[in-house]
């Protein structure tokens, strides 16, 4: 009757003892749930990387030889047939603008006259009627480059006359303009612009002036 206690009481801790196990690999598999077999090995996602540069368009002027002078530098004196009086002035343009920019130059005012700085004066020298290699007698105007027609400036902002010319993107842009011969190579368009002005001695004596604007916008097709 003893051994059969003993048995019992064996088989009883044998069975205690798998209960046990048996609520440990449930605790296991809860905490270390098994990975799952037919999870990915691989996998891409994308993300765009941008950038915006802004457009930078700057213009400076060097007008130290744009006072009107006669071909011989000396006084003007002028005669019946006109004395030619011309003067430069150098436009420089630093630009990262992929299309280029249009340069231009107008009348400050509305009027495209050279007017004496004696407003009891009438006398003025005018605009050119432009496509002319010579300027007529008491008018005005200018060339760019190597052009050999004289063109009248512009009236205003807006008008299609005054045009210089279309320029390309500098390969950089220079960050003072205020002395360009400083600023890196390729960095800075230079445009030469001549102003000329026919004067004869119907004029009455004096200084004849008119304030003009330089335009440097983006090129219209950008």
């Amino acid at each position: 009757m003893s051994n059969k206690k003993s048995k019992f009481r064996a088989l009883g801790y044998l069975c205690s003892g798998t209960a046990f196990a048996f609520l440990g690999l449930i605790a296991y598999q809860v905490l270390f749930p098994a990975a799952p077999s037919n999870a990915a090995t691989s996998g891409t996602a994308t993300a765009e990387v941008n950038v915006e540069v802004e457009p930078t368009l700057e213009i400076a002027l060097d007008t130290t030889e744009l006072d009107l002078r006669a071909s011989d530098e000396s006084e003007i004196l002028p005669n019946a047939s006109g004395v030619l009086a011309t003067g430069t002035v150098n436009v420089y343009v630093t630009t990262n603008e992929k299309n280029g920019y249009r340069l231009k130059v107008y009348s400050n005012s509305a009027s495209d006259e050279m007017k004496h700085i004696n407003t009891n004066v009438n006398a003025s020298i005018s605009a050119t009627a432009g496509g002319l290699t010579t300027l007529a007698g008491d008018t005005w105007g200018f060339k760019y480059g190597s052009a050999t027609t004289w063109t009248a400036v512009g009236t205003d902002p807006d008008a299609n006359s005054g045009y210089i010319t279309d320029g390309d993107a500098t390969t950089s842009i220079c960050s003072d303009l205020s002395n360009p011969t400083d600023c890196p190579v390729g960095s800075v368009n230079t445009h030469t612009v001549t102003f000329g002005a026919n004067v004869t001695d119907a004029l009455p004596s004096g200084r004849y002036t008119n304030d003009v604007v330089f335009s440097v916008i983006a090129d219209p097709s950008s």
